[in-house]
Order: structure tokens, then sequence, then C-alpha cells
């Protein structure tokens, strides 16, 4: 039964990207991200060392995504920015990885959620043109 909901939540998902628009894009990237990061610490809180591995792996896979996305031409100092904020955060995981850190899977749920906050603001100004 449980693989059976996960299913149907993945295909609720993928779903919702597909008919996404580019910005409604990068904010399921943004959640996905931070869902992934709350689920490794639910994993560490329950000794599940396996998916405490599998749930940050995926919040990398994603934000090497969003990296490889940036746009230097047209993103200037932002996408600047942006490129080192995700390293940061790479390596951030990576570390709580290694120690089982939830003040670093904190951290950086922080910073994706406040970089979230910033995109969904620019969403708003751009449904508002």
């Amino acid at each position: 039964m449980h693989t059976a909901i996960q299913e149907y939540r993945k295909v609720g998902v993928e779903t919702a990207f597909v008919t996404a628009s580019a910005y409604e894009h990068v904010a399921l990237l943004f959640d996905g991200v931070i869902s992934g990061l709350v689920a490794s610490k639910l994993a560490i809180a329950q000794g599940d060392i396996a998916g405490k591995g599998e749930h940050i792996s995926r919040a990398l896979n994603i934000v090497d995504n969003l990296r490889a996305s940036l746009d230097f031409e047209r993103g200037g100092q932002l996408a600047e920015r942006l490129w080192s904020i995700y390293e940061y955060a790479e390596v951030r995981m990576l570390e709580a990885n290694i120690s089982s850190d939830l003040e670093k899977l904190d951290e950086v749920i922080g910073l994706f959620r406040e970089i979230q906050t910033g995109w969904q603001a620019i969403e708003n100004d751009i449904d508002k043109v």
C-alpha cells in the first residue's frame, strides 16, 4: 500500500511539472530540495542511513539542475550569487550527509526557503505586468 501511495504522489508531481510555467518549474525544484532535506531529517531521526543518503542525493541532484539552468548573460550578478549559494548549499548537504547533522540541513532548508520566497515575489511581480 505504501508503494502505491508513493507512486500516486510521483505521478501528481510529474503532472504538475509538465503543465507548469517556467517560473513554476523553478518553484517546484525549490520545493523538491526542501522536501528532500526534510525527508532526510526524518530518515536521520528514524536511523535510516540509506534513506538519508537517498534524500540528500536527490536534493543535490536538483541543486545541480538549478545551477546548470543559471543564465549568466541575462542573470548577471544575481546568477553569480545564486551559483555561490547553490555551491555552498551542496557542500553543507554533503557535510550533513557524512555527519547526519540536522543543523546543517536546517541551514540549507532555510536558505532555500529564503530563495523560494524571493522567487515567489518575482513571479508575483511578473503576473502584475
